[in-house]
């Protein structure tokens, strides 16, 4: 499994897409909105069907429950809201009696889901672009996982400027939705919160490798090479004749949920969206700054000692 994980518009859709153009690996979008956008709200798969109509997802409800009808989706998302939420992550990671009980259950059931992903796609390793760090902690105990974490930061300011602007959600087939907007101090709090605790999985066992979007936007395939040797998954680009330089992955992936560029399957250039550097008032910058600068350097930190450890690495070899 490898989980992307980081904070919203942090360019998580785009680094699924980019593993899974790879031979071995698979994209399943973001498997936290199953049970809702999927099960129970039926919106478009990644491939641009609705949920119930997609091929894929469909054998792999027919390989764990003999068919979605099984399921209620609704109860299943309120079993995982009532367990995935980072305000509960102290009982997450040392949990006791019935919360333990509710853990088990949904471990239970979204490993069934994960395992028939696997059978279904052939895939050597799945790709889930949930983010949310609480549910990398659930992930630690769903059977026969074996979890490999890669943490993408995005310069905060980014981060802020990107949620504030107005972004149509093309999934939701009913009506004219749109995606949430936040102001830049909440956005700011939250990137320093879910980031620190992505990079405390460590603590507990889990891999974990930071990539930059900076840097994946500059060199997507040098990164994607970074990201299969750590994973350990034998892989070759799907398409021989594909260069990454500057073309966005053909392909698309079915994802249960994810950012909107997941639908667009035509060629496009892979560049950094830089936009806020000019659109972003220079209050709203130092707001963003000040409250994000402590988690910043200490992700700089893991870092520098994270290619310091793999400069070694390599010497040694």
């Amino acid at each position: 499994m490898v989980y992307i994980a980081g904070v919203g518009r942090s360019g998580s859709t785009l680094l699924e897409r980019l593993i899974a153009d790879r031979k071995g690996f698979s994209g399943l979008g973001e498997v936290i909105h199953l049970n809702d956008r999927g099960i129970r709200d039926n919106q478009l798969c990644g491939c641009g069907t609705p949920f119930a109509d997609c091929e894929f997802w469909a054998d792999v409800g027919k390989v764990a429950f003999g068919g979605w009808e099984n399921v209620d989706g609704h109860s299943q998302h309120l079993l995982r809201r009532s367990v995935d939420r980072n305000r509960e992550l102290v009982r997450l990671i040392f949990p006791i009696g019935s919360f333990r009980d509710r853990i088990d259950t949904y471990s239970s059931y979204i490993g069934s889901v994960y395992a028939a992903c696997k059978t279904v796609s052939g895939a050597g390793a799945l790709i889930d672009s949930s983010k949310h760090p609480s549910y990398a902690y659930l992930l630690r105990r769903v059977p026969n996982v074996d979890l490999s974490v890669v943490h993408i930061v995005r310069d905060p300011r980014g981060v802020a400027y990107s949620w504030a602007k107005k972004m149509r959600r093309p999934e939701v087939t009913n009506g004219d939705a749109m995606m949430p907007r936040y102001g830049v101090a909440r956005i700011a709090m939250r990137w320093s919160i879910w980031n620190l605790l992505t990079a405390s999985l460590r603590l507990f066992g889990v891999r974990v490798l930071q990539v930059r979007y900076e840097q994946l936007v500059a060199d997507p395939a040098g990164q994607v090479d970074r990201i299969v040797e750590f994973v350990g998954v034998t892989s070759t680009i799907k398409d021989a004749e594909r260069q990454y330089d500057s073309s966005q992955p053909q392909g698309r992936v079915h994802s249960v949920a994810g950012n909107p560029m997941r639908f667009d399957s035509r060629g496009l250039t892979i560049s950094a969206d830089e936009e806020w550097r000019e659109a972003l008032p220079l209050r709203k910058r130092l707001v963003v700054s000040v409250v994000t600068w402590p988690t910043a350097v200490m992700l700089r930190m893991i870092e520098r000692r994270s290619r310091r450890d793999h400069s070694r690495g390599m010497a040694s070899q």
